[in-house]
């Protein structure tokens, strides 16, 4: 495949990239929000309005259009390893396209952070995300 991909951070102009993604039920259950009383509009908010040192949110690209995210917790001082979490918008989920951008991201994180430990929390149901781990 000759596809590329590009990495750009966040900001407010994504959020409709994690509309999409978090409006999905299935999508939501899927990976990991299993809060029956989820807030759409507080949850966007929230990513919208947390602005810390220690997390930074990524966007995956191809050409100009955002296919999935990737949230990076840096833990310790200085920062030695960080916890992710993200997904690929909802029409492309089971592609194998999840797999890829989180490579390019786990690649990203290593080579511009210099952390020596990457880690997930990943909900036994979610066989994609797990199947990620198994990876290594």
């Amino acid at each position: 495949m000759n596809d590329i991909f590009f990495i750009q951070t966040f900001d407010d102009t994504h959020l409709d990239l994690y509309r999409e993604c978090f409006s999905d039920v299935v999508w939501r259950h899927t990976f990991g929000v299993l809060d029956k009383d989820f807030k759409l509009n507080r949850h966007l908010q929230l990513v919208a309005l947390t602005r810390y040192e220690s997390v930074i949110r990524l966007i995956s690209f191809k050409k100009e259009k955002a296919l999935g995210f990737c949230n990076i917790e840096m833990v310790g001082s200085p920062p030695r390893r960080c916890f992710i979490s993200g997904g690929v918008v909802p029409r492309l989920v089971g592609r194998g396209l999840g797999i890829r951008l989180a490579c390019i991201a786990v690649d990203h994180i290593f080579s511009k952070f210099g952390l020596n430990k990457i880690c997930c929390k990943v909900y036994s149901h979610n066989r994609t995300s797990f199947s990620l781990t198994m990876l290594s």
